[in-house]
């Protein structure tokens, strides 16, 4: 079983927030890498031994029968929504994923939903590829959805060793990689709306705790994450934690990593760009922009940049030789991860 080695995933589902397990991740990915065109959508077949030997073989879970968390796992994933940031960047919007999950013969069918044909089955730009024993291999759903959201933003064929950079508000992080139970009305309901305050939906309108003493998310969710796709996969990871204020409370983390050789390691050092450094670059570019330039945009294209100012303005530079760029942000991170500016 499991022939396939690695598929493309698309951008735009990895970046979706969901509380889904780590079963049904599992799940997903399996199906997806298997997806056919069938009754005008995408379907993807996972037998028995590929659901016993990759999905409930290695969740952490220890009770329950197989039949009994299969069957749990195929019903929640029919009733998994994702929500997505629009084009704007102003709000989120829902979508589903699964129309429905068939059990056949002990087979699980999972049935896409149609729209998703482009993002599953005819995926051609914005997407990243994986490999699916690295998927299949982590025991924990925050090691599996930190991962997919670096593993999406170590774009192109990058030497190994160099470094990406990204940063995540806390909040936001916390409803990225499934902390925070985004199935909830209130919570689907606050992120639709137009600039959603993350902080606000996590300790105020989420119910569960969600890791709210921060020295238990670092050490349950992050430090292990962090140890296991070290441990496990293809990148190496550290991180930085970002303070408001002198000794103030964790408000961001950003994490440095890079793509291992197999014959070398390269450590990861934690020479991240301190909070200074970075405004001084975001204010050396909001000098050169002749359009307002948000201080969180300035931070996403210098990330987007790993943190080289110059090849920002290149690409603004670039931008003001076009003509009708309706989305300018969304164009500069393409123009940077592309290198618009080397064609």
């Amino acid at each position: 079983p499991m022939e396939i080695k690695t598929f493309k995933k698309s951008n735009m589902l990895i970046g979706g927030i969901n509380c889904s397990s780590l079963a049904e991740n599992k799940m997903l990915a399996l199906a997806m890498a298997k997806a056919e065109r069938r009754e005008g959508r995408p379907i993807g077949v996972i037998t028995p031994a590929e659901a016993k030997k990759y999905i409930f073989n290695n969740t952490g879970r220890r009770s329950g029968s197989y039949y009994r968390r299969r069957d749990i796992a195929a019903n929640e994933i029919s009733n998994r929504k994702l929500i997505i940031e629009s084009d704007d960047r102003e709000r989120y919007t829902v979508i589903n994923l699964v129309g429905v999950a068939d059990l056949d013969h002990g087979n699980i069918v999972i049935k896409f939903e149609q729209d998703l044909m482009d993002e599953i089955l005819d995926v051609k730009t914005n997407y990243t590829v994986f490999n699916l024993s690295i998927l299949m291999s982590f025991k924990s759903v925050f090691s599996y959805r930190l991962y997919e959201l670096l593993k999406s933003r170590a774009y192109g064929n990058a030497a190994y060793g160099k470094n990406f950079y990204v940063t995540y508000d806390v909040s936001e992080l916390k409803l990225l990689i499934g902390v925070v139970d985004t199935a909830a009305e209130a919570v689907t309901m606050a992120l639709k709306k137009p600039y959603p305050n993350f902080d606000k939906i996590v300790n105020d309108i989420s119910r569960g705790n969600n890791y709210k003493d921060f020295r238990d998310f670092k050490r349950r969710v992050i430090d292990k994450a962090v140890n296991e796709i070290n441990e496990k996969s293809d990148l190496n990871v550290a991180y930085s934690l970002i303070r408001e204020g002198c000794g103030g409370k964790v408000t961001q983390i950003t994490f440095k990593f890079n793509k291992k050789d197999v014959n070398r390691y390269v450590e990861p050092d934690a020479n991240i760009p301190s909070e200074d450094e970075i405004m001084d670059m975001a204010d050396r570019l909001v000098t050169v922009f002749t359009t307002p330039l948000k201080y969180k945009d300035a931070k996403v294209l210098l990330e987007a940049a790993n943190y080289d100012v110059d090849r920002v303005i290149e690409a603004y530079e670039l931008s003001l030789e076009q003509k009708n760029i309706e989305n300018l942000i969304g164009w500069l991170i393409n123009a940077i991860k592309n290198d618009y500016c080397e064609k």
